[in-house]
């Protein structure tokens, strides 16, 4: 008989022989009493074909050679190809053949020496334990953690779908840091064969990405990963930085590629954290520069400019200014493949190419970018959660950083969907706009000519202002008013909003009869929301931005209440594209 030790015992069994005694003391149902007996003799088939699974040559015809040539499976072609398609066609095929067509009798039966199934890779206690599933129909549910995806591996070897599905979403269920990148590689490298590795992909990607997994969220790029998992890595959503970040990390890796400096995925399970791992040895440069390149041979030079050409669909380069396409992808011209530096330079002159529902415009779903300079965090959150929730905010354009200009709004926030507009002006006030409709470019306007402008209906906008008000005690309650009042005590370090004082929001939506210019599109100006809220273009240095009531519900001006006509000078400017959470 089978030892404990050499196999894996069908889940929940009984000895028939307890049962039998059992039944003698009990009445039961006529239909009780039929299904009771069937039940003692399945249960005494499984024992017995379990015999069979002990590792003994005896009547074995098939041999497993597991493990690199250093272990032996035995097994039987009758009951695997009873159990299995797919050892019936293999069996099958292997042999030339079905059955004799005079005798009837099975080819299988009538060979001497017995099939040898070469599978290196495989240990002989996973194989063993699949093996015990199809003698018994039983499997055990409760492996160990580490034990799972050698069993998982063993499954998909034998294309096995009902059993994968099972073992596939209990490891999902129990991923470990020592084996998620290995969990992934097989996961996505079998993607497109079934949903079972979709979705197990997915849960991998989930947690290799995970904050809590800290530096490995970028550290995958030193590991021996296959291509289908890097891809699916940088294809990521979850994947939390910036897109020039990502640039350089598409950069690290085609580098290490190049210089075939993968580390083993064996590494994870050797140390017992990330903070542990030693420094690669071909010495990973903390940025990839041009001399950088230059010092790798010629035969490193093509593999480089090979694998970065395989990951760069994945890299979401509309997001970025012409500027910063110019200054830090361009720059490695010489080491890009043609095409690309091609498809780069015709995008630059005309980003159209792009179509519109390129996902590459779609920014990292769960990337928020750094914090307003204008607004704090917490005011951010209760804007989000008071009038847009359920959704997150990505910065697409900031006055200060990429210029007051018109034409650099445009070029930064066209084509995004819904957006939000923070404005501050230089006497300090503060205010804004959100639309769902996403900006576009119509021909400026020039002195004397009427302007091609695009009057946009959108109901669901609205305006917003942020007061400074000082509560009649300093402390933490909050102002008794139908807006939304925060303290900003804890986050002035990152706010417009004084220490001390409360931040007053307030919001003002479209008026039903003038929601058919509640947003209007002009190349020569930035975001106008009507004639309520005006950036002119070059804000930054003229007082020709201004706001009046027209479109929305309010009264007065929410900016340029201290100029004549509604009008003011912008400090600073933010556009967030607001996405989903």
């Amino acid at each position: 008989m089978m030892t404990q030790t050499n196999s894996i015992q069908p889940h929940g069994q009984h000895n028939p022989h307890s049962q039998r005694n059992q039944h003698s003391t009990h009445t039961r149902p006529a239909h009780r009493q039929d299904q009771e007996p069937r039940q003692e003799l399945c249960c005494k088939l499984a024992s017995d074909l379990a015999v069979l699974v002990d590792n003994s040559s005896a009547f074995a015809d098939v041999h497993f050679i597991v493990e690199n040539g250093t272990k032996t499976v035995y097994a039987h072609a009758c009951i695997l190809a009873a159990r299995s398609p797919y050892f019936a066609s293999c069996f099958t095929q292997y042999l030339g053949g079905g059955a004799d067509e005079k005798t009837g009798s099975s080819p299988v039966l009538n060979r001497l020496r017995p099939i040898q199934v070469e599978l290196p890779n495989l240990t002989q206690r996973h194989v063993q334990a699949y093996m015990y599933y199809l003698y018994t129909g039983s499997y055990q549910t409760d492996l160990p953690p580490k034990e799972i995806l050698p069993f998982l591996q063993v499954i998909d070897e034998f294309q096995d779908d009902d059993l994968s599905a099972v073992f596939a979403d209990l490891k999902a269920d129990h991923l470990l840091l020592s084996d998620c990148l290995e969990t992934l590689d097989l996961a996505a490298s079998k993607f497109e064969t079934s949903e079972v590795y979709q979705t197990l992909t997915s849960r991998c990607i989930d947690f290799v990405l995970s904050p809590k997994n800290g530096d490995l969220a970028w550290r995958f790029i030193e590991f021996d990963l296959g291509e289908e998992a890097i891809l699916y890595l940088f294809d990521s959503d979850d994947l939390e930085f910036d897109e020039l970040v990502i640039w350089d990390l598409m950069l690290k890796r085609a580098w290490i590629m190049a210089k075939g400096a993968e580390r083993p995925l064996s590494q994870l399970k050797s140390f017992a954290s990330l903070a542990e791992l030693p420094p690669l040895s071909i010495g990973l440069p903390k940025s990839i520069r041009i001399h950088d390149l230059e010092r790798l041979s010629t035969e490193e030079q093509g593999l480089f400019t090979s694998f970065l050409y395989r990951l760069f669909p994945t890299f979401r380069f509309p997001l970025l200014s012409s500027d910063q396409i110019t200054d830090h992808i361009l720059m490695y011209r010489r080491f890009l493949d043609p095409s690309l530096v091609e498809h780069l330079t015709d995008y630059l002159h005309d980003p159209t190419i792009i179509a519109e529902t390129d996902p590459r415009l779609s920014p990292r779903a769960q990337y928020v970018s750094p914090k307003s300079e204008i607004i704090s965090r917490t005011v951010e959150k209760k804007l989000l959660e008071s009038y847009l929730p359920a959704h997150n905010l990505v910065l697409l354009y900031r006055a200060s950083r990429d210029g007051f200009e018109a034409a650099r709004f445009h070029q930064l926030c066209d084509n995004k969907g819904p957006t939000l507009c923070v404005v501050k002006s230089t006497t300090g006030e503060i205010g804004g706009g959100y639309t769902e409709i996403g900006w576009k470019s119509n021909n400026p306007s020039q002195l004397g000519q009427a302007s091609e402008t695009a009057e946009k209906m959108d109901p669901n906008a609205f305006l917003f202002s942020v007061r400074e008000t000082k509560p009649p005690n300093l402390d933490r309650s909050f102002s008794s008013t139908s807006s939304t009042t925060l303290n900003e005590e804890a986050e002035h370090t990152h706010s417009s909003v004084s220490p001390g004082l409360t931040a007053e929001i307030r919001r003002y939506p479209v008026q039903g009869i003038f929601s058919n210019h509640s947003v209007v599109h002009d190349a020569g100006f930035g975001p106008c929301f009507g004639d309520d809220l005006i950036i002119s273009d070059n804000c930054g240095s003229n007082s020709r931005s201004e706001c009046i009531d027209d479109a929305y519900e309010k009264h007065g001006p929410i900016m340029g209440t201290r100029y004549p006509g509604g009008h003011f000078r912008v400090a600073d400017y933010e556009v967030f594209q607001v996405t989903k959470a």
